[in-house]
């Protein structure tokens, strides 16, 4: 979007809302914004309540793109999203010899509003984790987090700039925004409304969905037609005049609002959607591959042509030609102490978790409840092979083809599947207590 959002405003001591706007560049996460999508019912609206958000974590992330551009985001989300989604990228010491002892000055480097003792339990982790990785003769080259946000078309991993608290959530009218996002496009459009009386040129990206009152749906911009009604935020209808294509790429935004997924644009407000496709041709770091060295490479070119991107605090920049991919799940304490050459995977990959939420489980929690990963031996599991694609498929068959499908009976599932000799002759490490 290249555009104002509508959004709820109190002048002086008034206590009488007013809309107001605001660039939508100027947005921030933890700011409030109008909101109020049709495909959401009262039901799911009260039923949705507020998260206590001191619980939530702010990070600062960058995904460089395929095209030399990044993707800037900017999130709020809960500690344990964020223990669960978090990946070290780390590489063997470049002089074992001589690393010197952990230092807890680390600890004085965190942010004066985060308690030193007890340190939240993601701080704590990534201190005892760097620790491990010091004596055990590895050193972190990168945090990565892994985005797994079907709303916004957005999977893959992400360089990690910033963690700090949650400390500022706006109170009043509309909806937070959880996550706000910044890239270049080249396919920005003049996207003219109005009516008989007067008009407006939103400027937004061809694909962004605008609400159309005729289709009952979500439509891309540059796929409305001209004469379609789209609808503001007063409730009123305007109509498509014309579209026209601005020359060459330009910055663009977008928000995640939470609960409604929506907002209005422009000084009219037209009801869009959140959803956006961003290009992010990233593979899954929970392996040990070289695609990690090779995203480990792509690191030091972004940063060597002049990246903006800081370094977390707790990072520390290195050369090396391995790197190794692990999270916090399956515990890098445990694991540095095997083979280094170990690949782990999650049973319940992206495309299970999908289909469980499609089916009206929650795949995320379900994944994170059973918390498992097997091991396979160098050369068995390079990347996302075709065996494993296959056996995806499989497991996302039989959960759609499943009629009352509950989450018992998909781990009974599950077990019965990995014990298929042919799967435990290619995944012979995996703990099957579940």
């Amino acid at each position: 979007m290249r555009s104002d959002v509508i959004f709820a405003a109190r002048s002086g001591n008034d206590a009488k809302l007013r809309i107001a706007t605001k660039p939508i560049e100027q947005l921030r996460v933890g700011d409030r914004v109008l909101a109020r999508n049709p495909q959401r019912s009262q039901g799911e609206r009260e039923a949705c309540e507020e998260p206590n958000w001191s619980d939530w974590l702010k990070l600062s992330l960058v995904m460089p793109r395929a095209d030399g551009s990044e993707l800037h985001i900017e999130l709020l989300r809960p500690e344990s999203w964020v223990m669960n989604q978090i990946q070290f990228l780390v590489k063997e010491s470049a002089a074992a010899n001589s690393v010197s002892p952990f230092s807890l000055d680390v600890l004085r480097q965190f942010n004066s509003q985060v308690p030193l003792s007890p340190l939240r339990p993601l701080f704590r982790e990534l201190v005892l984790s760097n620790a491990s990785m010091l004596a055990n003769n590895y050193e972190l080259a990168t945090l990565l987090v892994e985005m797994d946000l079907p709303e916004l078309a957005i999977e893959g991993p992400a360089f990690v700039n910033d963690i700090t608290p949650c400390i500022s959530v706006a109170a009043g009218a509309g909806q937070v925004v959880t996550a706000t996002f910044h890239h270049t496009s080249g396919e920005v459009i003049d996207l003219l409304v109005g009516d008989r009386g007067d008009s407006e040129s939103i400027g937004t990206t061809s694909n962004h969905p605008i609400w159309s009152v005729d289709r009952k749906d979500y439509v891309q911009a540059g796929a409305l037609k001209l004469g379609e009604r789209v609808q503001t935020y007063a409730g009123q209808t305007k109509r498509v005049l014309n579209k026209l294509a601005r020359p060459g790429p330009e910055p663009v935004f977008n928000l995640e609002v939470y609960g409604e997924h929506v907002y209005y644009v422009g000084k009219t407000g037209v009801l869009a959607h959140n959803s956006q496709g961003y290009p992010v041709d990233a593979p899954n770091p929970e392996a040990v591959s070289p695609r990690l060295t090779q995203r480990l490479e792509a690191f030091r070119a972004y940063r060597a042509r002049g990246g903006t991107m800081d370094m977390p605090r707790w990072v520390k920049a290195t050369q090396g030609n391995r790197a190794y991919g692990t999270g916090f799940r399956s515990g890098f304490r445990r694991w540095s102490k095997r083979n280094s050459q170990v690949q782990n995977h999650h049973l319940v990959s992206h495309p299970v978790v999908r289909e469980l939420d499609a089916i009206g489980l929650d795949g995320l929690a379900l994944r994170n409840r059973i918390d498992l990963q097997y091991q396979s031996a160098p050369g068995q599991h390079i990347g996302y092979q075709e065996w494993h694609r296959a056996l995806d498929d499989e497991v996302v068959t039989f959960a759609r083809n499943t009629p009352g499908l509950t989450e018992e009976s998909f781990l009974r599932y599950l077990h019965r599947l990995y014990q298929r000799p042919d799967l435990r002759r290619r995944i012979p490490g995996v703990d099957l207590n579940f």
